[in-house]
């Protein structure tokens, strides 16, 4: 096993941790809160799975794969702002930054991904030879 595929089943054995942490010592004192625990810690297991699934991708994930893990981030991203209050999530929010950045460098890489799996048909063959 190579360190990425390491990695990835590491990974994803602590995605599944965060869920089963979220499960036992979030506080939920009302059905919303207990919705956004719930749906929050399947993401995170769902998540984790998909980092099991990226083992033996060797870093090239299919497009399915990165649709699921980037759905698992808006779910667990709407569960978050569901257990606090919408009324938190203000376009001036860190938050939302942070998650409108993990959003735009995941179609980054997805885009850089493409790119050097379709290399670009005017580049020179001496240029797409040294990919």
């Amino acid at each position: 096993m190579n360190w990425y595929d390491a990695f990835n089943t590491l990974e994803g054995v602590l995605w599944v941790g965060v869920a089963i942490t979220l499960i036992v010592r979030v506080p939920c004192d009302t059905p919303q809160r207990v919705w956004a625990v719930a749906v929050a810690s399947a993401a995170f297991v769902v998540f984790g799975v998909s980092d099991w699934l990226e083992v033996d991708c060797d870093g090239r994930l299919p497009l399915w794969l990165w649709g699921l893990k980037i759905t698992c981030g808006v779910v667990i991203f709407v569960c978050r702002f569901t257990w606090s209050g919408w009324q938190h999530a203000r376009l001036q929010s860190r938050e939302l930054h942070f998650g409108l950045f993990c959003l735009i460098a995941v179609l980054a890489i997805m885009a850089l991904q493409a790119s050097l799996e379709h290399p670009h048909p005017q580049l020179p063959a001496a240029v797409i030879a040294s990919r």
